[in-house]
């Protein structure tokens, strides 16, 4: 995104979906290499992926917000999208690794691709700069 005058615009309309597709091609993948392994690297690489997939969907799009903030929203997100996907799993008898990989990769997708939009504005590739403390929007 680019503050261009009082407009925010973005780039390419795609880059938002295409993002959100990547997070959720990465949790395809992971989830194959754990099904496919049971050692260290995939135990190591999945547990990495369940901590960075909901942190980049969160604090991604929010370019705008103060490292602090950006990070206490990020660390949130893990522990909120972790917790309910395996809660919801061992509450259904269906937990499985591979399944929760997607799971989190899934959701992590939708919540960047959601924010991405909403950064940009309903339906317009441009949308009003959002009002920064201490700044006047005109009337």
């Amino acid at each position: 995104m680019d503050v261009v005058g009082d407009r925010v615009t973005r780039r390419s309309g795609a880059v938002g979906v295409g993002v959100g597709v990547l997070i959720v091609a990465s949790a395809v993948l992971v989830a194959l290499l754990v099904r496919a392994s049971s050692g260290g690297a995939a135990t190591a690489t999945a547990a990495a992926f369940l901590v960075v997939a909901p942190a980049v969907a969160v604090a991604g799009p929010l370019r705008r917000a103060d490292a602090l903030s950006r990070t206490v929203l990020a660390l949130g997100a893990v522990l909120a999208v972790d917790t309910v996907v395996a809660q919801t799993m061992v509450s259904a008898d269906a937990w499985s690794r591979p399944g929760g990989v997607l799971a989190v990769g899934l959701i992590s997708g939708a919540v960047w691709t959601v924010l991405w939009r909403r950064a940009a504005g309903p339906g317009t590739a441009t949308a009003p700069a959002r009002a920064t403390a201490g700044s006047r929007e005109p009337r």
